[in-house]
Parts: structure tokens; sequence; C-alpha cells
């Protein structure tokens, strides 16, 4: 797990500025595990004020809420 936060960490420092992105998508069709998604969201307070969601999916996670993207 943490080579995966790891990763996420490092794309983040090097397109948090990029003027392209405008929210982050940590998930596909599902929501992360709850461990992974608190980790995540430490690390979005720490390094980035954009917006995250959770999954591409209608889902609602444990950590975030509600997902959706339209």
């Amino acid at each position: 797990m943490n080579f995966v936060v790891e990763s996420l960490h490092d794309q983040v420092l090097w397109l948090r500025n990029h003027p392209s992105v405008f929210v982050w998508m940590v998930g596909s069709d599902k929501c992360p595990r709850r461990e992974l998604e608190l980790k995540y969201a430490e690390m979005f307070r720490e390094f980035d004020n954009l917006p995250y969601l959770s999954s591409a999916g209608t889902r609602v996670c444990e950590i975030s809420g509600q997902a959706v993207v339209k």
C-alpha cells in the first residue's frame, strides 16, 4: 500500500500546478479501501488544495462520501 501512496504523492507534486488539472481522481469503478482513502485524503490536505474524487462511478465512499462524475 505504501508504494501506491508514494506513487500518487509523486504525481501530485509533479502535476499540481499544471493548468489542466482541476480535480484528482483516485479511484476508478470502486472506492479505495478505507485505509488507502485516509492516506490519500491526508496527502491532499498537505500538498494540494484541489478537490479529489474517490471514484468515477456513482458510489458512496466511507471517507469522502458521495462520488459522482457526469
